[in-house]
């Protein structure tokens, strides 16, 4: 485009450009009679005289957004056939400009940013106004340090009959969501590319590059890069409340931009995510609603045929948030009551590949905590096969170890009966390498911020017939293996599964057992009983599972049959996964047996299993090839576990009589 210095806009004289865009110009203007400075943003494109009927429209509606964060329109015209709008001057510049790309930035400084931004965004979105082009650049810092979203002259373009076709191009292409790629650009857009910046803010990089078609394939269908495989340091719960804006069903993300920035907070100040629980064997368990006293966030924005039934609501820990239906979008369009509440709503259960950091403290504390936390069961599930390569990295990056870093024994020193191993990385430790996202078998318990669970426990009680306290070390479940062979810890207990292929990089111990099978709406009224009986149907899984594998290869079986393939949705999160079976959205979910049994028990009379459990095997304790002192005192310690009833009153202790191995492993001792 031509430059414009030195023509008149209405009243204002253009005296300097300032910027060009994909959509408009922005200059420094001038007032030709009060000698006051504005920024003039001249749109690219000619109106007709029915389009200039709607941009004076819908400009007097820009006009009309008067919010602390948004940079204000002062005046509008058409010259000529041209559109523009003054809008105040922001002489501090863009955040683009203040934070060039490839810097991260740190979090409080993104959290304060954000709660600003997305102030400005919800306010508008209350006004029917979807901003579509959320980028730093469009961010504009005011007189005082103030962030002010600028350009929402981008929806007038938008709504003229010039663009009506290709809408959906109206934005930056790098952080558009994927539904205003497809040219239904809704409120949950302007989420999905602020949580695009907010990767960018922490990582230093956007998630996706290429061609123009090669990130609009990635926008449509390839998830970002876990934040903590770029910046191991982040909090998984940052990540998680990034991970879910940046969902590819919109109906995924949080039911508002709000509720983004308010999960961000609060994950900013906590240092392990809330995980599911379930009550105490005495206790009925409480049904999918909230607890009292408990505002839980929402992780899911469903939009449900029916409104889900009121159900009751049971007594329960504190520290045992049930599945939220805060934030699922009814008919209407109306949220369910409730606010984004404390980061205690977040329901965080089990997800493959990530961990939280947490802190915990070496001393009696945990032998009271685990004695309180007997009453409690809890359901499990087994990590997905990785395949070949357990390990994407290999470096051992995605390490990072607890506050305070130790456990207390579950027994006095005077049970020693096996010599420790040799070659341990801390003397008289056992380092532990663990993804505590799992519960029951490891997660931290939202009430101490320790690490708790079955094989918390189970090693625990090991460590100690060794003579040594055990630490655990969070790492990302992904790279877990290579960073047991890149001693960073002695051994893994994270309830791997054992296949051929990680053998060949570790030795295990099998502890557990475990298999697949599906959840259905009760009386199973689609008789599905199992993957074959998918065909055409909606079905929910989780992202990154043996099961996600497993629908996919009956999915291309029900094609090969000349039937239709399985419509998947595919989630990070295994309680929004479930969700999707309550709301009605998918008629089965497919995971591991004690997963589908855990809801089973949570909601009485709402679910069941279709079909059979499939697939059984066994987990391990990984520990390093050639590590033969390991090895055998690992074994021996289990061994003895097994023979004093250790191992199974854990098992009743958590609920998981289901898994339990029944005879201790005659695999012979190496030597």
């Amino acid at each position: 485009m031509a430059d414009r210095t030195g023509q008149q806009f209405g009243n204002y004289r253009l005296i300097q450009l300032l910027g060009e865009g994909g959509f408009a110009e922005v200059y420094l203007g001038e007032h030709i009679y009060l000698g006051t400075q504005a920024a003039i943003k001249v749109l690219h494109t000619q109106l007709t005289s029915e389009d200039t009927d709607k941009f004076r429209t819908e400009a007097r509606t820009i006009a009309h957004l008067v919010h602390p964060h948004i940079v204000r329109v002062l005046e509008f015209g058409v010259e000529g056939k041209t559109p523009y709008l003054v809008m105040d001057y922001a002489p501090r510049g863009t955040l683009r400009q203040r934070h060039p790309r490839g810097v991260p930035l740190p979090l409080g400084l993104i959290v304060s940013y954000v709660k600003q931004v997305a102030d400005a965004l919800q306010y508008a979105h209350n006004e029917k106004l979807i901003h579509r082009d959320v980028k730093p650049e469009n961010m504009l810092l005011g007189r005082h340090g103030e962030v002010l979203l600028s350009d929402f002259g981008i929806a007038l373009v938008a709504q003229s009959s010039r663009y009506q076709g290709t809408q959906d191009m109206a934005g930056t292409m790098a952080y558009m969501a994927p539904e205003q790629i497809q040219g239904k650009p809704r409120p949950a857009s302007d989420q999905y590319s602020l949580g695009i910046v907010v990767y960018e803010w922490l990582s230093g990089d956007r998630p996706f590059h290429g061609s123009f078609t090669e990130i609009v394939g990635q926008h449509l269908s390839a998830y970002p890069l876990p934040l903590r495989d770029r910046v191991p340091t982040i909090s998984p719960a940052v990540e998680q409340v990034v991970m879910i804006a940046l969902a590819k069903d919109h109906r995924q993300r949080f039911a508002s931009v709000q509720a983004f920035a308010t999960a961000l907070e609060q994950a900013s100040q906590s240092d392990a995510a809330t995980f599911v629980k379930v009550p105490p064997p005495a206790e009925q368990p409480p049904r999918m609603t909230t607890l009292p006293s408990q505002q839980p966030l929402s992780t899911v924005g469903i939009t449900p045929p029916t409104p889900l039934p009121e159900l009751p609501v049971e007594a329960a820990p504190r520290s045992q948030p049930p599945l939220s239906t805060i934030g699922a979008i009814p008919p209407g369009g109306q949220q369910w009551s409730g606010q984004a509440g404390q980061m205690a709503g977040f329901t965080r259960p089990p997800q493959p590949k990530r961990g939280p950091r947490f802190g915990f403290i070496i001393g009696t504390l945990f032998l009271l905590v685990a004695l309180i936390g007997g009453s409690f069961i809890f359901f499990t599930l087994n990590r997905p096969n990785t395949g070949n390569n357990p390990g994407t990295t290999g470096s051992g990056t995605n390490v990072s170890t607890t506050t305070g870093g130790g456990t207390t024994p579950l027994s006095s020193p005077s049970t020693t009966t096996i010599t420790a191993p040799n070659d341990l990385i801390t003397p008289g430790t056992l380092t532990i390498g663990s993804d505590t996202t799992y519960p029951p078998q490891e997660y931290i318990d939202t009430t101490t911020n320790h690490p708790a669970g079955f094989d918390i426990d189970l090693i625990t009680a090991m460590a100690q017939r060794m003579g040594l306290q055990a630490k655990i070390i969070t790492t990302n479940f992904d790279t877990i293996i290579d960073n047991l062979v890149a001693k960073r810890f002695d051994v893994v207990m994270s309830a791997v599964s054992v296949t051929p292929e990680r053998e060949k990089k570790v030795d295990f111990v099998p502890y557990f057992s475990a298999g697949e099978s599906l959840l259905v709406q009760k009386g199973n009224p689609h008789n599905i009983r199992s993957t074959a009986d998918l065909c055409g149907l909606p079905v929910g899984v989780q992202t990154g599972t043996i099961e996600q594998d497993d629908l996919n290869t009956a999915s291309t079986a029900c094609q090969n049959a000349g039937k239709s393939a399985i419509n998947l949705t595919v989630l990070q999160d295994q309680a929004a996964v479930v969700q999707l079976l309550a709301n009605n959205s998918v008629v089965a979910t497919y995971q591991d047996s004690p997963v589908t049994d855990y809801y089973i028990k949570l909601n009485p009379g709402q679910f069941e299993t279709g079909g059979s459990v499939v697939n059984a095997g066994q987990e391990g304790i990984a520990i390093r090839k050639g590590d033969t002192s390991m090895f055998n005192a690992v074994k021996a310690a289990f061994d003895q576990t097994k023979a004093n009833g250790t191992y199974h009153s854990l098992i009743l202790k958590w609920g998981l009589t289901n898994e339990e191995i029944s005879m201790v492993d005659k695999r012979i001792t190496i030597v």
